[in-house]
This record gives structure tokens, sequence and C-alpha cells, in this order.
């Protein structure tokens, strides 16, 4: 039986790597249509190996199956400039959409309580996503481009001239001139200004700052967009394994309420302060929550300054969307490190 389940798991990564390898194929040559539907038929396969795993666990005797596990994991979301918090949001995204529990807000390491299998995939595809989303966002100059090339990427990913100069300056593009440290913003825009003039490019014109802002905003809306179509998809091809699934779930939740034994469920007849609380309606109730309540429910509202919509630059949020269409979500090997090339 053991050596009939494993032969079953290895054909479905092998199928798995050989979808990603199309992918890869089709991506190489321009056809993002083409490299986005074998990604979507890996995450399929995978939601196969994921169910296949599950119900391997399940069958084994109730003494002996397997049972979730609490994990520290850092995830590296602190040290990476204006990007951390949305690397965050994008791992809290990943960790429902493999089925991993995270009970804590940290910015440094995440508690997380799943299965192994689901936990060691949620490595490696947060491995491929955070370094496809630093290169996306925060890339660095590529060796055998042009100064050009290298000054237009940089550019379009909102990057002031002052930091593309020390970039560029880092990469070898000036090993002996100190004549570019002046003006750069005069040079570096009339650059820019003729490339586009020549290649019939839409020159960006936004502050740097509204421009990152705005490219970052579509990237996140996007990706996280992308995660929960996942969510979505895997929903409608576990039917008819609904019971595994959630005894999977249960199993999770069981082991996270005996680590916090204060955030377990209380009998809808319980009547603590908090369970009392949530469900009073009378206003004369005498208990100190209730009564606190009403006191700070009658207190004046002071008026507060007017919010503004911080300033939007649609075509670095439409630049940001792309970039994030672009992202393989299927922890595939061969994007991995890879740089961003010219958008």
């Amino acid at each position: 039986m053991e050596e009939q389940a494993e032969t079953k798991r290895a054909k479905i990564l092998a199928k798995v790597r050989k979808v990603l390898d199309q992918a890869a194929g089709e991506q190489a040559v321009g056809n993002f249509a083409a490299a986005e539907t074998f990604q979507a038929k890996a995450d399929t396969l995978m939601m196969e190996y994921a169910i296949e795993e599950a119900e391997i666990a399940f069958a084994a005797p109730a003494g002996s199956r397997e049972r979730p596990v609490f994990r520290e994991y850092d995830y590296e979301a602190s040290g990476f400039g204006d990007i951390s918090e949305d690397l965050a949001t994008v791992f809290n995204e990943l960790c429902k959409t493999v089925g991993v529990m995270r009970v804590d807000w940290s910015w440094k390491k995440a508690k997380l309580i799943g299965f192994v299998h689901d936990l060691d995939y949620l490595d490696l595809l947060w491995t491929s996503i955070k370094l496809q989303m630093v290169n996306e966002l925060s890339p660095h100059p590529i060796p055998g481009k042009s100064l050009e090339d290298n000054l237009i990427m940089l550019k379009e990913t909102g990057l002031k001239w002052e930091d593309i100069f020390d970039q560029l300056k880092k990469a070898g593009f000036y090993p002996h001139t100190q004549n570019w440290e002046r003006r750069i913003g005069v040079k570096y825009t009339g650059i820019y200004t003729r490339y586009c003039q020549a290649t019939g490019r839409t020159r960006q014109y936004a502050n740097p700052t509204v421009y990152r802002r705005s490219f970052l905003e579509g990237y996140l809306y996007r990706i996280t967009g992308r995660l929960r179509e996942m969510r979505q998809n895997r929903s409608s091809m576990a039917r008819g394994h609904e019971i595994v699934l959630a005894g999977k779930e249960d199993d999770i939740k069981e082991m996270y309420y005996e680590m916090y034994p204060d955030q377990r469920p209380h009998p809808a007849e319980c009547e603590c302060d908090n369970c009392h609380f949530l469900k009073c309606n009378d206003e004369k109730c005498t208990r100190p929550r209730c009564v606190a309540y009403r006191r700070d429910r009658n207190k004046p509202i002071r008026a507060s300054r007017a919010y503004r919509d911080p300033v939007v630059d649609a075509g670095a949020k439409a630049m940001g969307r792309a970039a994030a269409e672009r992202t393989d979500l299927t922890g595939g090997r061969n994007k991995v490190g890879g740089q961003s090339e010219l958008r």
C-alpha cells in the first residue's frame, strides 16, 4: 500500500515538473498567455498532490495518523525597505492558500500550524515568490545590459535619479569618473527622454515617490487577487474530498486551541463577561463591561482632519499589475533568482 502511494506521489510531482518546464519555455519566447495556462495547470496538479497526501494521512489508523506541527518560520519581511509590509501581506495570503494557519503578526518570524508537507510547500512557494517580488520591486542593474537599458529599467520602478546613479556606480558603470556625480538629474532626464522618443515608449512624469507607491499598490492588489483566485479554484476542485480537507482543518484548529486555550469558542449558553457582552441588548444591564460600553458610546466624538486619498499614478499602477501577472505562483525553479527584464 505504501509503495503504491509513493508511486502515485512521484507521478504527480513528475507531471508538475514537466508542466513547469513547459511554462518556462513559453515564458522564454514571450508567449505569456500559454505560460499562464501551464502555470495554472501546475497549480491544479499540486492540489491533486495535496488531496492525495491528505487522503493517505487520514487512511492511517487513528493512533498513527499524521498530526499537524508547530513551526517558527523566518520569512524575512523586514530588511526590504518600503516593500516589507507588502511582502508580509502576500505571505499571509499564501498561508491561507496552502492551508497553513498563522497564529501571530510578527514582522520577523511567523508562528505557523500545519501539516509537514503543506509547510514544506509553503517554504518552496514563498522562496520563489519573494525573490520574484524583490526583483520586480527593488531590481539591481543587470550585467551585460547597457547603461541606457539599466537606467530605463531602474527609472520605471520609481527610483530617484540619485538612487539610480548609486546603483549604477556600484555595478561598475562609472569606475574612473566623478563627472556624473554632478547634475545627474539633467543628464539622466536627457537620456530617458531621447530613449522614449526613439522607441515610442510612454514617458513617466510622476514623482518617484508617487510612482513607486502606485506601482506597489497595483502589484499588491493583483498578486493577492491571484492567490484568492487560486483558493477559489481549489475549492471547486476539492468537491468529493470535503470530509478529508475538513478533517485537516479541524486537526489544525484543535492544535491551535491546545496552544491557546483562551481562544477556544465558548458554548452558546456561556454567560462569561465576554459572551454576555456580545449578546446583551439590555440598556439597564449593570455588568461592568456593558456599563462602560454605554458610557463610551455617548461620549462626543472629536472632529478629525479630513482624510485625503494619496495621489495615484494610473500608469505606474498598471505596470505594477502587469508585473504581478508575470509572477510565477507555482514555485517554478526556472525563475528563482532571476533578474527583471525591461518592462
